[in-house]
């Protein structure tokens, strides 16, 4: 059982003088909230119920004064910080949030919210949000180049150095994407966020809408993406799921501790239209097991990872119909891809524009590129995820560049900058000069329906 805190009759002198100079009105919700007591302070008694509170329940208002609300000082915590914090945890209470005046008052609505119990639960994820608010960018570690690897040495080597950050700071979330580039590399970004995260499972949602990360649900038949939980120990667990999740071209891993031993890795595969359906279902059921298919994700049951890195492992090395399957993906991507490179070199544009667009589809430095596009209408879509310094490297006018776009294209493109994973119209005022100061410059170009005779 915990011991009680000690506390010198200074300490208590000095709460009691505090206490004093509250108004009526904080006094009475102080007591309703912290204390559980209904009182009524008539003019002149303020003295008097003062002593009362403080002789039967000292012990809590101490620990109020002198334990909780110094939780809440330090520069980090503003009010307005503090408020930020409480509304990521009560999304339901914003306009008694917005009412908050003191820090005082942060404490109150957590005592009445939470109650004694989880207070001190609750004070480290205020002072933590507060603080990733402050130094929100300084705090969201991202690896500025992408990485390409080519194999798996390559991506051990990676993961080499990502585990060291991960040992070496209190990382407590990160997010690694991962897609296939023009050349059959892989790019891969790594996002760490630092700090401690209590209650991590109840906040985890909250943390990532708060960055505008999306979760997708895991096992459902309207997601687009097929969750998988596994909870590798070490390093070298972490390596082996690498080894058989590498060909699969694009997904997503999710990365967080679960406790001081475990980390829980979900893994995530896109099911795109470049993926063929019966090709898909035949890799749902190296995964899950035989007959699962598409229209089974969301009573799928993942298996335990020693069983499923074993299976997986099984069917890579010694399966010849998942090698197939693969082989069969690889090649409709390289066809669908030279068909669009072939469209957009043959578009009718200006000059300059022209040679500008192909040095793009030229150059590996720009990320590479995606032509999902759309069969049953013949229209294609291209996305250009370009770093911007190398963008400026090889259009060093990016303005005129886009404005040869639009004119040639006319209403067959509407190019769209993202913008912290938002569009904003490149026709708009200011846009220039915002892409100027992005970081990364990620431009689509929709082209509609482009026939071969045009």
């Amino acid at each position: 059982m915990e011991e009680p805190l000690q506390f010198s009759q200074e300490d208590i002198e000095h709460v009691r003088k505090k206490l004093l100079q509250k108004r009526r009105e904080f006094i009475e919700k102080f007591a309703k909230d912290v204390l559980g007591v209904e009182i009524k302070i008539k003019r002149g008694e303020k003295k008097k119920i003062v002593e009362e509170l403080m002789q039967e329940h000292q012990y809590e208002i101490l620990k109020f004064f002198l334990i909780y609300l110094p939780e809440m000082g330090g520069k980090d915590i503003s009010i307005n910080r503090a408020r930020h914090a409480l509304a990521t945890m009560f999304p339901d209470a914003v306009g008694e949030i917005n009412d908050i005046q003191s820090k005082e008052e942060v404490l109150l609505f957590l005592y009445r919210h939470v109650g004694h119990e989880k207070l001190q639960d609750y004070l480290p994820w205020i002072r933590y949000e507060a603080y990733i608010e402050k130094n929100r960018e300084k705090n969201r570690y991202l690896l500025e180049k992408p990485f390409l690897f080519r194999d798996n040495k390559e991506l051990e080597r990676l993961i080499d150095e990502f585990m060291k950050e991960w040992n070496s700071k209190n990382v407590h979330w990160a997010r690694i994407d991962m897609r296939s580039t023009n050349d059959r590399a892989i790019k891969l970004i790594i996002t760490m966020e630092y700090g401690r995260r209590p209650y991590q499972e109840f906040f985890v949602r909250r943390r990532m809408k708060i960055y505008g990360i999306s979760e997708t649900p895991r096992y459902s038949k309207d997601s687009n993406i097929i969750h998988t939980p596994l909870i590798p120990k070490n390093k070298e667990d972490l390596k082996e799921v690498s080894e058989w999740i590498y060909p699969l071209g694009h997904y997503i891993l999710q990365i967080k501790p679960v406790d001081n031993e475990k980390t829980e890795i979900i893994l995530g595969f896109d099911l795109n239209k470049k993926y063929p359906r019966d090709l898909l279902d035949r890799l749902l059921s190296v995964l899950f097991g035989e007959d699962t298919s598409v229209n089974d994700l969301k009573s799928i049951k993942p298996q335990p990872l020693e069983e499923l890195k074993e299976t997986v492992k099984q069917t890579i090395q010694h399966s010849k119909h998942m090698s197939d399957a693969i082989e069969q993906i690889d090649n409709k991507i390289k066809e669908r891809k030279s068909e669009a490179v072939q469209k957009l070199q043959s578009l009718n544009l200006p000059d300059e524009a022209k040679e500008k667009l192909n040095e793009i589809i030229e150059s590996i430095k720009l990320g590479g590129f995606r032509f999902p596009g759309d069969p049953a209408t013949g229209a294609l879509k291209v996305d250009i995820v370009a770093d911007l310094d190398e963008f400026r490297k090889i259009v060093p006018n990016v303005d005129d560049f886009l404005d040869d776009l639009i004119e040639a294209y006319g209403d067959k493109v509407e190019p769209l900058l993202l913008v912290n994973n938002k569009p904003v119209n490149l026709a708009s005022e200011n846009v220039y000069s915002r892409l100027k100061e992005d970081e990364r410059l990620a431009l689509k170009l929709f082209l509609g329906d482009i026939n071969e005779s045009e």
